[in-house]
């Protein structure tokens, strides 16, 4: 028995630039595509939200389970926005197509995302660490001084690594859903399309 080839995937769309102002018009299409289903909307994102919690209360691997399962739960979501522009229905059910169609990419991308997460933590540890150690071995004002200098320079790192690693992920789960991108390659034009579109 032969199985039909799946249709291919359209080309990735290479960033381009567009006016602050069309953020706008990404807010009326969100709002338009809702109004086409507004329950099962709402009700996929109920289920949504209770698989994230339900996935982040888990002992010992909740921490970790939760940030690789978002970018799979959003490409699902993402397929009911295709499905609803394509004039079809939105199935609730079109929360779970991430697993079906795309899930070890989409596993790929969450894992990415919580080693950068890993990643941004260990950096600004090691230096609000290694500035509070230096402020003990100083001691006294000058001590405190640069102690609290260290932490808060940890801060600022772990705020700029933390909105790359938002870049990355803002676009990756439609790219490796709806165009077929690898995960690595869709979290890149992700960052380039987001640094090329920071007003908007």
């Amino acid at each position: 028995m032969t199985h039909a080839p799946r249709p291919p995937h359209p080309p990735a769309p290479a960033p381009g630039d567009v006016a602050p102002g069309h953020a706008l018009n990404w807010l009326a299409e969100g709002w338009r595509l809702f109004m086409k289903a507004p329950g099962p909307w709402v009700i996929q994102a109920l289920i949504f939200f209770v698989i994230i919690a339900a996935l982040g209360m888990l002992p010992f691997l909740g921490w970790a389970a939760a940030p690789i399962a978002l970018p799979v739960l959003v490409a699902g979501m993402l397929s009911g926005a295709q499905a609803l522009d394509r004039g079809e229905p939105l199935r609730i059910d079109a929360l779970f197509d991430g697993i079906r169609r795309h899930a070890g990419n989409l596993l790929l991308v969450g894992a990415f995302h919580l080693l950068g997460l890993l990643l941004a933590a260990m950096v600004a540890a090691a230096i609000g660490g290694s500035a509070a150690l230096t402020g003990m071995a100083v001691g006294a004002m000058a001590g405190a001084g640069m102690a609290a200098g260290g932490m808060m320079l940890g801060v600022v790192v772990f705020t700029v690594l933390w909105a790359l690693l938002m870049m990355a992920m803002w676009f990756a789960p439609a790219l490796v859903m709806l165009h077929g991108v690898a995960p690595l390659d869709a979290m890149k034009l992700s960052v380039r399309a987001c640094v090329h579109n920071l007003l908007a």
